[in-house]
């Protein structure tokens, strides 16, 4: 059962909006909520990291699993990520 929740742990995008698949927890939010996609930062326990980030009017949404480290504050994979992401945001959001 671990191995299996394990494996489906991530991070979707669909027409339909943003499709977080956690350990124990499934949420969708849908893109009308999305205000903003961006890079957040935090310390981890193997330094200084930065993560993809959902923004709505009633919080924000880790995209840890694209999580990378830096020591420059900023790193190329995350924010081509973050850029990928807002590409298809842009395709597919609600006029």
């Amino acid at each position: 059962m671990a191995l299996w929740r394990t494996a489906r742990v991530g991070v979707r995008l669909t027409r339909d909006g943003v499709e977080f698949r956690g350990y124990f927890v499934d949420e969708k939010v849908p893109w009308a909520e999305v205000v903003e996609i961006g890079v957040s930062d935090g310390v981890g326990e193997l330094g200084e990291t930065v993560f993809p980030v959902i923004r709505t009017a009633e919080g924000e949404y880790d995209v840890a699993g694209l999580t990378g480290y830096t020591r420059r504050g900023r790193n190329r994979r995350v924010d081509r990520a973050v850029r990928r992401m807002n590409a298809y945001w842009a395709s597919v959001r609600p006029e």
